[in-house]
């Protein structure tokens, strides 16, 4: 149960690094529109 919790945070935490990646991405857009 450990492990698998333990592989479902690290799956998690990749996850959730994607997404802030993406979402820097688009305010460097949104910020670059705008100069």
């Amino acid at each position: 149960f450990v492990l698998k919790h333990k592989v479902a945070q690290k799956r998690e935490d990749a996850v959730s690094k994607e997404v802030t990646r993406k979402l820097s991405e688009a305010d460097n857009r949104k910020m670059s529109r705008k100069e």
